[in-house]
């Protein structure tokens, strides 16, 4: 036995400690028995899925590992291929063309077929990723089985700097019985649905350093420490500081304190002196309140939190801001709780409220805290598995209300009173909470003047097929009805009235984007839009072969409020134990860039502006760190088993530099502590010929990670502002009337 189930589980949800893969003894027979009985039974038809979805699995494999991917889709077995024409292309936005393939339909053998791509390889095309879904599958009693498979292809011609996205399904109908080598063969396959995006120009995005790995880096906060204007790349799980100087990165230490790295961090002024202090959370141990001395210092031990009155063990998710507005921050702090460890598995699936403690820490304004959760009125949820949540005037209404977003449940909306006590108003505030919650985003998505946020989950494609074939069990009919709310993925709230939220049309295109983790929203294209940012994929092994199958067929059902250790020795036997092979766990997925069209309708276009990484990500913060105008990002990587890093669990920081054509006008704000109040929980509001744009200070937001107190507007083509108005949460107001545009303006 090389290592314990525990380092598995904390690789496979995200939470990376050092560690390599493990042996374990196989699950107990019962398990074993009781799973195999279900899959002959209640799940016989989706086992047959899986069979057939195998010969897709091979085709994905050998195009994530050829050299010549050309060569891995001539040989792809079938007997008759249907390809659409193209149809009329339409300008979407930022460059990208849309092309529907509504043309005349071509019917294809596999010689045609060859012959196809051999002509496309001749135009200099070239296939550079690609994702195959199996959607949909029926087989009648004496039929063919029938698939739907989804499938995304990133196409290149780099001689013309041209690049495409083709998504659409595939509709396959599958011929008797399976060839020599054991797999499934489809006979008829047509291409439905489909578009083409495409756009020619150097990518807008570039990776400007790439640095790693490390044993640990997350959280990743942006924040001007030393005053200078420019922003720092703080690793605080590395306790490092990546200090910009010209054109390369500087390492330097965070705290003087040799600390074990923390699961999560929150830069602020928490001591009422004007100057930065770092409130951090170690896994195991108190709270500890690191306080600044100017230029970006946090010299000493730190103070310890013992406010909470227990250790803490896993925070992942803290927000600040001044909840009974008597002029000092205070903290919500919420944990994640593994599942799997010990066999606990979240009970139930779609609305536990079973993990450890999150907390409500009232600052007497001298950086000492006490515990309000109670008091507060925030007992009854408090043990949410939470990964993000923020303090925000939700209402406008000049108190900070608190949004919470957790894995196994959604979203919970607490309202303030303006005193600090908070009244749950989840149901009356969205029409759907439920959702795998990782992270979340706020901004103006439908250009109306008003603040929406984007909650951030879980796509499931395995979910969507086993509520086509009608499958689940009898015993637990709220798991199947709830199945495909918590698997529908990213779920977009746009402002309905004073306090409510609602689903938009649009909020179908932003959906699904994968196993979801950071995101972060901001205007990369400076033309005056909130684009979306979403960092993707969970676990890539050795094979796209999908464990998430058995996650719904099996692992949501056990009622293991009590823990059952072998439920994580299935968990691991299912993951690694695969003969021959380590399977995925929703891997070799994606980052999306969901680019908006004027507050009308979205499109992925990573791809298209080379942010498209399929490395699985983690944090995603964005911020200009280069001062010039265009909003950069810093994405994470993690690897369960760096090669480079002796095989060890490694993360790795991305800085992403944004090279927008400077052909937009845009203007900023930044917002440093003073002595007299935080501009964190402040509302900036631009007003000019574009209408009216809104943004809050928050923290809390994303995954493991803390934005800036830098705000950014994209101004497209209008050269004037009438005003920029900076609102505190203490009613004090800011008003720069006619400030320059194409620059920062500095307010305190």
């Amino acid at each position: 036995m090389r290592k314990s189930v525990l380092v598995v589980v904390l690789v496979l949800i995200g939470v990376l400690a050092s560690g390599v893969w493990i042996r374990q003894r196989p699950p107990s027979i019962s398990v074993q028995e009781t799973r195999s009985q279900l899959d002959q039974t209640v799940w016989a038809q989706e086992v047959q899925a899986q069979n057939y979805e195998d010969t897709f699995v091979k085709l994905w494999d050998l195009l994530c590992s050829a050299p010549d991917k050309r060569v891995v889709l001539e040989n792809f077995p079938f007997t008759t291929l249907i390809l659409p024409g193209m149809g009329e292309a339409q300008p979407f936005d930022a460059g990208v063309m849309v092309t529907p393939l509504t043309g005349h339909l071509a019917k294809m053998s596999p010689s045609d077929w060859k012959k196809f791509l051999d002509g496309l390889a001749l135009e200099g095309f070239e296939l550079v990723q690609s994702e195959w879904h199996h959607e949909k599958f029926e087989q009648a009693p004496g039929r063919a089985a029938e698939s739907l498979v989804s499938v995304v292809l990133h196409v290149m011609v780099p001689a013309s700097e041209r690049r495409l996205i083709l998504k659409g399904k595939l509709a396959v109908s599958w011929a008797m019985g399976k060839n020599e080598d054991g797999y499934h063969v489809p006979d008829r396959i047509e291409l439905k649905g489909a578009r083409i995006l495409e756009r020619t120009g150097q990518p807008v995005f570039q990776v400007q350093l790439e640095e790693g790995p490390f044993s640990t880096i997350q959280p990743i906060l942006l924040y001007d420490l030393d005053g200078d204007g420019v922003l720092e790349i703080v690793l605080a799980g590395g306790n490092t500081v990546l200090r910009k100087q010209g054109d390369r990165y500087v390492q330097t230490r965070l705290c003087a304190d040799r600390m074990l790295a923390p699961s999560g961090a929150v830069l602020a002024d928490f001591t009422g002196d004007g100057v930065v202090d770092y409130f951090c959370s170690v896994p195991g141990g108190f709270p500890v309140l690191f306080t600044g001395t100017g230029g970006g210092r946090f010299p000493g031990e730190g103070q310890q939190v013992t406010a909470t009155g227990r250790a803490i063990r896993y925070a992942c998710a803290i927000t600040a801001g001044d909840v009974d507005l008597d002029g000092d921050l205070d903290i919500w702090m919420s944990q994640y709780k593994l599942p799997y460890v010990n066999g606990q598995m979240p009970t139930p699936y779609y609305d536990a409220n079973d993990g450890h403690p999150s907390f409500l820490l009232l600052n007497d304004g001298t950086g000492v805290f006490t515990d309000a959760t109670a008091s507060a009125g925030l007992a009854a949820k408090r043990h949410r598995r939470t990964y993000s949540n923020s303090l925000v005037d939700m209402d406008d209404d000049g108190d900070l209300d608190l949004l919470v977003v957790s894995d196994f449940a959604g979203i919970d909306v607490y309202d303030n009173d303006g005193q600090g006590h908070f009244t749950d108003l989840t149901e009356s505030t969205v029409d759907e909470r439920a959702n795998f919650g990782m992270s979340h985003a706020f901004g103006d998505f439908n250009l109306d003047g008003q603040s929406d946020f984007y909650v951030v989950g879980m796509s499931s494609t395995t979910a969507r097929r086993l509520e086509t074939l009608g499958l689940g069990r009898e015993a637990f009919p709220e798991h199947q009805q709830m199945r495909m709310r918590m698997a529908y993925g990213n779920r977009m709230y746009v402002r309905d009235g004073d306090s409510t939220y609602k689903q938009p049309a649009f909020g179908q295109q932003v959906a699904r984007s994968g196993w979801s983790w950071g995101s972060s929203a901001f205007d990369f294209d400076n033309d005056g839009d909130v684009d979306i940012y979403v960092g993707n994929g969970h676990l890539s092994g050795n094979s796209v072969k999908d464990y998430c199958s058995l996650f719904w067929r099996h692992d949501i059902y056990p009622d293991t409020r009590r823990e059952a250790p072998n439920l994580a020795e299935s968990f691991v036997e299912s993951v690694i134990h695969q003969p021959g092979q380590r399977i995925s766990w929703n891997g070799f997925e994606h980052n999306h860039l969901f680019v908006n069209d004027a507050g009308r309708r979205f499109a992925n276009g990573a791809f298209l502006m080379g942010a498209a990484f399929e490395f699985d990500a983690r944090s995603v913060v964005s911020g200009d760190i280069d001062d010039d105008g265009r909003v950069d990002m810093v994405v994470v990587k993690v690897m369960e088993a760096d090669p480079a890093f002796n095989d060890r669990l490694s993360q790795t920081v991305y800085i992403v530099k944004n090279q927008w054509p400077q052909s937009r006008n845009w203007i900023g704000v930044k917002l440093p502590p003073s002595i007299k109040r935080s501009s964190i929980g402040a509302k900036v509001t631009v007003v000019s010929d574009m209408g009216r744009q809104v943004s809050h200070v928050v923290t809390g937001d994303s995954f493991r990670a803390q934005h800036p107190l830098q705000k950014h507007f994209g101004l497209d083509e209008v050269s004037s502002v009438d005003f920029i108005k900076v609102r505190y949460l203490d009613g004090t107001v800011r008003r720069l009337n006619a400030p320059a545009i194409n620059q920062y303006h500095v307010v305190q």
